[in-house]
């Protein structure tokens, strides 16, 4: 896991930026917070899939490589998707950035105390290879909102930019 969320540290801070840099591009220059989100296709393909491995490799007993590959796959998507959320909420509000990002923060470590704690009566419930596949369905799930975003965001901005704190910046 560990190893996986360096590589994301890197890897992924850079993909963010050639995304975004080349869609500002070809759109002439004018940059929309929208352009980092293209950049969470890797890590929704690489995040869930880790976690699925991981899953059927301890279910299944195999070989400790393989659910310790998994399990940086999923380090690696947990810490790519963590970037370019925190990177879209500060471009998309950078008046309220510090806020934005202990909203994030607060959510991810909420979500993994909760995960922490009821994961394993989950696993004993469902059943190994199941509560690990129902785990990628929600993580796709939450991935898929990224496409909400990535088509309605900037309606939503407006709209927020005349409701709640953001009213004060507008004016």
């Amino acid at each position: 896991g560990f190893i996986g969320s360096v590589v994301a540290m890197f890897f992924g801070g850079r993909l963010i930026d050639i995304v975004a840099n080349r869609m500002t591009s070809k759109n002439h220059g004018r940059r929309e917070p929208e352009y980092r989100l293209p950049a969470m296709i890797l890590p929704s393909l690489i995040g869930p899939m880790g976690i699925l491995i991981f899953g059927v490799c301890v279910a299944r007993e195999t070989h400790w490589v393989g659910a310790a590959f998994g399990y940086g796959m999923q380090g690696f998507g947990l810490t790519a998707a963590s970037n370019v959320l925190v990177t879209y909420a500060v471009d998309s509000y950078p008046n309220l950035a510090g806020e934005a990002l202990v909203v994030l923060f607060m959510i991810r470590g909420v979500s993994g105390c909760l995960l922490s704690l009821y994961a394993y009566d989950w696993i004993v419930a469902a059943g190994t290879e199941n509560a690990f596949s129902q785990m990628v369905a929600v993580q796709y799930f939450f991935i898929l909102l990224t496409i909400l975003f990535l088509w309605y965001g900037r309606e939503l901005r407006v709209f927020t930019a005349s409701y709640g704190p953001m009213k004060s910046y507008s004016n």
